[in-house]
């Protein structure tokens, strides 16, 4: 369970590293796809204009693979660099979503979503309590 000096760290160390986030992995695409396959098989079907929340969305990689699936996408991270290059990445692809900076948990909303996705490893080693949060 990560103290609230640990998410500090957390927040300056993926803020450091936001601009070239996905470039860790071989190759980004394939793994945006998997995800958004992943997110299709698992659960009820999901449609264009379902609405999904993405819990660590990072850089928006993800994120703008769901938004061209045509999910409505309402993204979530803790480093406010990373929902910035989120915002980038989304605008450079000429794609919307809602994005915000947010403490998984302590993030709280109103909304309701057909499908809720937390896909990274990472959101199961930041979450105090994975099995509560929205």
């Amino acid at each position: 369970m990560p103290s609230p000096s640990e998410k500090e760290s957390l927040v300056r160390k993926y803020d450091a590293i936001a601009s070239a986030y996905a470039t860790h992995y071989r190759d980004p695409a394939a793994v945006a796809r998997r995800h958004v396959a992943l997110l299709a098989r698992w659960g009820r079907r999901l449609d264009p204009g379902a609405t999904v929340l993405e819990l660590g969305c990072a850089d928006g990689l993800v994120t703008e693979a769901l938004a061209q699936a045509g999910f409505r996408v309402t993204a979530v991270d803790l480093s406010p660099a990373m929902i910035e290059a989120a915002r980038r990445r989304l605008d450079r692809a000429g794609l919307g979503a809602k994005l915000l900076v947010a403490d998984i948990d302590e993030f709280e909303t109103s909304a309701t979503f057909d499908a809720v996705l937390a896909m990274m490893r990472n959101f199961f080693h930041y979450s105090s309590d994975p099995s509560s949060t929205v």
